[in-house]
């Protein structure tokens, strides 16, 4: 007996051994292959991995494969262990790409996950904003209208409603009132006033109001506001807005006007409010220099200049009056728009009432006048030009102002000009 359970130990001790030195072996192997590392749930190993998922869809994106970089942050998305802020940020980027890929339905879908996640998120108007955009792309454009409302509910309150004015116009819940309008109407240059005095043409100023408020809101449903170039434009606007504001505070504001001033103006600069001279004239309009001549021919035999226009002019509108154009015509200016005016004012300006002006060609046709009624040139009393005298006033002293002013700035900052470099001009040698 006790050599076979001698031998039984020896078999069963060496294999025992043999186990142990196997799985010594295998956990030397995993050692290696693991660089050292446990087996175990390595929180950082899956860090490792979700930040890989992350670098490859950021890059992904960066070089304009947007199908790949969406599939990269989905998974970086499902797998990775985030906190609701960092969930919701992927979902707002996984977003964008879809519209940017034009999967607008797709890119809903995400979109409308981002507050779900995080109501608390800071991206709450941009992913509004982007929603608009996609349901009005996507041609649903009831459902635009009511998302563009409810994000500009607290934004877009009138403080006229609240005054008792009268409601003009609606768009949806937006209510515009009779208040705003006038308002809209008073912030324009006043000569554009004078074009919306009476009813008629304040309802016409109201359709187009409400016209322009409609192509705002689709601008915004389409983000345009986010524009790169509109914003430069924007920007630019804004900045001519704040510089004119400076120059009527440190200039305008500053100059004041007497009536000597005025006064003295108008007398050392009394050719500058002449009324040039005018006519009253006919004209025959001739497609051929000889059909020209052959009319001042009959003409000269007597045959009525009305009877001839209204038989040959070539120009439709005064032939049928016998060549009578309506209204003045002012020395030195285009009046007719045929051209030529040097020798045009010339032909009239110098012939006499009731007689025949010589022979001018303008553009391809050639034309005959005849001088009805001339009115001389004249200097206008100052009452007659008191508020265009003023202006020019104001404008020649803000000028002159203006000068001293943009000479001071930029004598008194730290300003270097290099005009040379405009000029193409090489400095000298100091």
């Amino acid at each position: 007996m006790t050599g076979k359970s001698g031998k039984l130990f020896d078999a069963k001790a060496l294999l025992f051994i043999s186990l142990a030195l196997v799985l010594f072996f295998i956990l030397v192997i995993l050692i290696l292959f693991t660089g050292g590392k446990t087996l175990s749930h390595n929180p950082s190993s899956f860090q490792d991995g979700d930040t890989m998922h992350r670098e490859l869809a950021a890059k992904l994106t960066s070089v304009g494969l947007h199908g790949e970089a969406i599939k990269a942050y989905e998974d970086y998305f499902n797998t990775a262990t985030l906190d609701k802020r960092t969930r919701s940020n992927i979902a707002y980027t996984v977003g964008k790409l879809h519209m940017e890929a034009g999967t607008y339905e797709k890119a809903l879908s995400w979109l409308y996950r981002v507050d779900m996640i995080d109501p608390a998120t800071p991206l709450k108007s941009e992913v509004n904003a982007k929603v608009v955009h996609c349901l009005e792309t996507l041609g649903r454009f009831h459902a635009a209208e009511y998302a563009l409302e409810a994000r500009s509910a607290l934004t877009e309150k009138k403080e006229q409603e609240t005054t008792g004015s009268k409601v003009a116009a609606e768009i949806g819940s937006r209510k515009i009132t009779l208040q705003e309008v006038n308002d809209a109407i008073g912030e324009l240059p006043p000569w554009i006033q004078e074009q919306f005095k009476g009813k008629e043409k304040r309802v016409e100023f109201m359709r187009k109001y409400v016209a322009d408020e409609l192509f705002y809101r689709k601008a915004q449903k389409l983000e345009y506001d986010k524009d790169a170039a509109l914003r430069k434009k924007t920007a630019q606007f804004m900045k001519q807005q704040m510089v004119n504001k400076i120059l009527e505070e440190e200039i305008q504001e500053k100059i004041s006007v007497e009536e000597d001033d005025l006064t003295n103006y108008f007398k050392a600069n009394r050719d500058r409010y002449k009324e040039p001279a005018q006519a009253r004239i006919r004209l025959i309009k001739a497609g051929m220099d000889e059909i020209a001549h052959n009319i001042l021919k009959e003409i000269d035999k007597g045959k009525d200049f009305a009877a001839l226009a209204q038989e040959l002019s070539l120009d439709e509108a005064t032939a049928k009056e016998g060549g009578k154009w309506e209204g003045w015509i002012t020395e030195g200016k285009d009046d007719l728009g045929i051209g030529n005016v040097g020798e045009v004012s010339k032909a009239i300006f110098s012939t006499a009432p009731g007689h025949i002006a010589p022979l001018v060609k303008a553009g391809n046709y050639y034309y005959i006048f005849k001088v009805d009624e001339k009115k001389p040139e004249r200097i206008r009393d100052y009452g007659e030009v008191q508020e265009w005298v003023k202006n020019d006033y104001l404008n020649n002293k803000m000028q002159i102002a203006y000068q001293n002013l943009l000479k001071q700035v930029l004598t008194s900052a730290e300003v270097k000009l290099y005009p040379q470099v405009i000029t193409d001009e090489v400095p000298s040698s100091q």
